[in-house]
């Protein structure tokens, strides 16, 4: 079983894992030349493209780079690693080829779609052309469930693994480049069985929890408080209440 996280360019620093699984081999793929670890394995590696197409070539295709593994998982670099991954990994590749964490907030793609034209992650011309070209045009239906992609279980050497991520990393590449618009869809499309899992990086659990991406740490204390909280928010009734507030207030996002 490998655990594995990509991190190009100056988005995050990278966190030490406090209980490495001595079932599990811990692999960071980087294009930093200084990035040292204690915990990770360090696999540099040189290209001319952007960052994040980077980061998303490895999140979505561990196929072609971690193929002696049968399983794996992937994590968000700010994700914080507790200890038992082999028996995360373990439990969830009974159950599925692919899990992923329920989302915190929405369960229908459709609505992550408007949210994302909504906050200009996406423009008019893409959210049309999901909506009109891919979404209704292939009848994908609305609430059929919601993952926050910065944590991926896998046996990505399963055939259709293999045949679904292929065709993710396409669609990422040439039709929008935010991941949450496409997973969904593509496992719908391919009728490829999925797992949501309870078990996330905003809520209490043994495995996982949540830090802010370095550019969200403000220079003020309360701020990058309320950002954390909210974006754990799922832990406790406060928490959930500032991400209430924050939901609605601009200032502190």
């Amino acid at each position: 079983m490998v655990v594995y996280t990509s991190l190009f360019g100056d988005y995050d620093e990278l966190t030490e894992v406090s209980e490495p699984d001595l079932e599990c081999e811990y692999i960071c793929f980087t294009d930093q030349i200084n990035l040292k670890s204690k915990t990770w394995k360090i696999i540099i590696i040189k290209h001319n493209n952007e960052s994040a197409y980077m980061n998303r070539m490895y999140k979505i295709l561990p196929h072609r780079f971690l193929s002696e593994y049968k399983a794996s998982l992937y994590v968000d670099s700010n994700i914080i690693l507790k200890k038992n991954m082999s028996q995360i990994i373990r439990h969830y590749t009974t159950l599925s080829n692919i899990s992923i964490p329920k989302h915190f907030m929405r369960n229908c793609i459709y609505e992550e779609a408007l949210f994302c034209l909504r906050t200009n992650k996406i423009d008019k011309i893409i959210y049309e052309r999901l909506i009109n070209q891919y979404y209704l045009l292939n009848k994908f239906p609305k609430g059929y469930g919601m993952g926050e992609n910065n944590i991926i279980i896998r046996k990505h050497n399963s055939p259709e693994i293999i045949e679904a991520m292929e065709q993710w990393w396409l669609f990422y590449v040439n039709i929008a480049k935010r991941d949450q618009l496409s997973l969904m869809f593509i496992l719908w499309l391919k009728n490829v069985n999925f797992m949501l899992m309870q078990e996330t990086s905003r809520n209490k659990n043994d495995y996982f929890d949540y830090k802010l991406h370095k550019h969200l740490i403000s220079k003020s204390k309360v701020k990058t408080f309320l950002r954390s909280a909210s974006a754990r928010r799922d832990r406790n009734l406060l928490f959930k209440l500032i991400g209430k507030i924050m939901d609605n207030c601009k200032g502190y996002k």
